[in-house]
């Protein structure tokens, strides 16, 4: 029995290690991750426009602080986007305009987070609008949406800028490996006008030390089992 108990747990820790050494990756594409919870923003039914979000998905384990707010072009404004619809949060100022300030938000999260894609329009010619991923406070990775690998063929230049600015990008936002309990955003929208808008929230939160303690007695049980018929 000692035997069969070592192996599982040499079994935990191996899953364990493998889950410490994940590869971290941050890309743009054109195929969401694979998620355990879906935030649509419609459990709230329709916002009206320009509504500041905060605390209207609290049930769903997130807040938001900062400029971030709903329906900037209206309600469905962005439907023409593949996959999205009816509600959508972004930097966008009233009257669906470019910015001419700058602009930023915190979206935290009730628990750590593995994985997280969105349904993203980015614009920032210059390049120089932040997310950050942070763990109780402490930073854990910084990117700009507009340097991250991207197979967005046909999506990544806009026409009024030459393309060595490269300012628009629109696709899936793919962040994977990382723990984190909030996303910050930072945007130099009064250089520039940038914004963001997005849509369809997909997260991979962190088991419960319950679910953990679950798989060790399932692994533990199997090890009894084959040591009964052995």
């Amino acid at each position: 029995m000692k035997k069969n108990l070592n192996v599982c747990l040499s079994v935990l820790l191996g899953m364990s290690t493998l889950i410490g050494n994940a590869v971290a990756t941050v890309v743009m594409t054109t195929t969401p991750l694979t998620f355990t919870r879906l935030i649509d923003f419609e459990s709230v039914g329709v916002l009206a426009n320009n509504t500041a979000i905060t605390n209207q998905f609290a049930l769903d384990g997130i807040l938001f602080t900062g400029s971030i707010s709903a329906n900037a072009c209206g309600y469905g404004g962005y439907n023409g986007i593949v996959a999205v619809s009816g509600n959508g949060l972004g930097t966008i100022p009233p009257g669906c305009q470019l910015n001419q300030s700058n602009t930023s938000f915190s979206l935290a999260f009730s628990k750590d987070i593995t994985s997280l894609s969105l349904d993203l329009e980015i614009w920032d010619p210059y390049r120089d609008d932040i997310f950050e991923l942070r763990n109780d406070g402490l930073l854990v990775a910084s990117f700009s949406p507009l340097l991250v690998p991207s197979d967005l063929t046909g999506y990544s230049v806009h026409a009024q800028f030459a393309s060595t600015l490269d300012g628009l990008r629109r696709g899936y936002l793919n962040v994977d490996g990382y723990t984190f309990d909030e996303v910050r955003f930072t945007g130099n929208s009064s250089i520039d006008g940038s914004y963001l808008f997005f849509d369809n929230l997909r997260i991979t939160e962190v088991p419960e030390p319950g679910t953990l303690g679950l798989l060790g007695f399932g692994l533990a049980g199997l090890g009894f089992i084959r040591r009964r018929k052995v």
